[in-house]
């Protein structure tokens, strides 16, 4: 974990908290399910300077739209404490890297819940 305090992901691993296992179209998937897409390697969010000097903590959840590469097509902010946590979150992801969905064998693009969380250390 950084330095800088900030944990993203949640239980096992990111994305602990998607929803349901269903396709691509329409269904939410988890990260790490199986069939579902998977963190490849989490770039980690910089915790926003206001949110440190005020103590702030919590959790950012996002749903990523994935391409059937594993590219981020679309971010949406589901949840977010403010204090500039989101923006921190949605730059972290657009740094990362994952591996598509696969639904008979085949790579395809899906939508899933990810939970990024801030604590302070």
């Amino acid at each position: 974990m950084p330095s800088k305090g900030s944990e993203p992901g949640a239980g096992g691993g990111p994305g602990g908290e998607g929803r349901g296992q269903g396709g691509g179209e329409g269904g939410l998937l988890s990260f790490g399910a199986p069939g579902g897409p998977v963190v490849a390697r989490m770039a980690m969010p910089e915790y926003p300077r206001e949110a440190r000097r005020l103590g702030k903590e919590g959790t950012v959840v996002l749903k990523i739209s994935l391409d059937a590469a594993g590219g981020v097509e679309a971010i949406d902010v589901l949840q977010t404490p403010g204090y500039g946590l989101d923006d921190s979150a949605r730059e972290a992801v657009m740094r990362s890297r994952f591996r598509p969905a696969m639904a008979g064998g085949v790579p395809v693009a899906c939508q899933a819940i990810l939970p990024v969380h801030f604590r302070l250390r």
